[in-house]
């Protein structure tokens, strides 16, 4: 009769176990957990990405204003040895300026 008990219990209808809607309810947690650390994580991957093209802006614009800065040294340069050129012109024009006045009031 023992074992006839047993084997009855088994097939028992049993109510359903609440420790399986709380497994339901850590599941689904678990999973909405997840998902949000998913969202956040590709997040910053974007964020990293967009630093790292801004980085790379930046380092394009640098070689652009150093490009640009030795071109005005160069160009100021330039411009410095026209203006002693044309220090030196004056200088020559003055000259013979004086040279004309002393011959027109000294012919020789």
């Amino acid at each position: 009769n023992m074992p006839m008990r047993i084997f009855s219990s088994l097939f028992r209808r049993q109510p359903p176990d609440p420790s399986a809607d709380q497994q339901s309810d850590v599941d689904e947690q678990s999973n909405e957990i997840v998902q949000q650390e998913r969202k956040r994580e590709e997040g910053e991957v974007k964020q990293l990405q967009a630093v790292q093209e801004r980085r790379e802006d930046i380092q394009e614009l640098r070689a652009a204003l150093s490009q640009m800065s030795q071109r005005l040294f160069h160009a100021l340069s330039e411009l410095k040895e026209v203006r002693e050129e044309m220090q030196h012109a004056k200088c020559h024009i003055r000259d013979l300026s004086l040279q004309a006045q002393r011959l027109e009031k000294n012919p020789k």
